[in-house]
């Protein structure tokens, strides 16, 4: 078994470590949803593939929910902080920003399974 490809602080806007990681993702937009597959995951954002990105734009604030099989799932509010030809990229936003003690143990478990 392969271990998964983690990302460390590759550049200054990236604040958090990021897992390669596939999981169902559900995206609420204007009433609408929408599913789609992680592409990668840390405990500031998200990059989500397989949707039609027409549909977004940057800064379009959404609720995205994803879980791992055996895992809480985790549910957020977020901004489209990229977009690029295979997906985009959420940023999570407000109170509800999965970090610390809330998403931490989601993560944890993610790295090491």
């Amino acid at each position: 078994m392969t271990s998964p490809k983690v990302y460390q602080n590759s550049s200054n806007w990236r604040n958090s470590q990021r897992l390669d990681c596939e999981v169902p993702v559900d995206i609420l937009f204007k009433g609408k949803l929408y599913r789609g597959v992680s592409v990668n995951i840390s405990e500031t954002g998200i990059f989500i593939k397989s949707i039609p990105l027409e549909d977004f734009k940057i800064f379009d604030k959404l609720t995205i929910t994803f879980q791992k099989p055996d895992l809480k799932p985790v549910k957020a509010i977020g901004r489209v902080a990229r977009k690029t030809n295979e997906g985009i990229g959420i940023l999570y936003l407000g109170e509800n920003q999965p970090k610390g003690n809330w998403l931490k143990p989601n993560i944890e478990d993610l790295f090491t399974s």
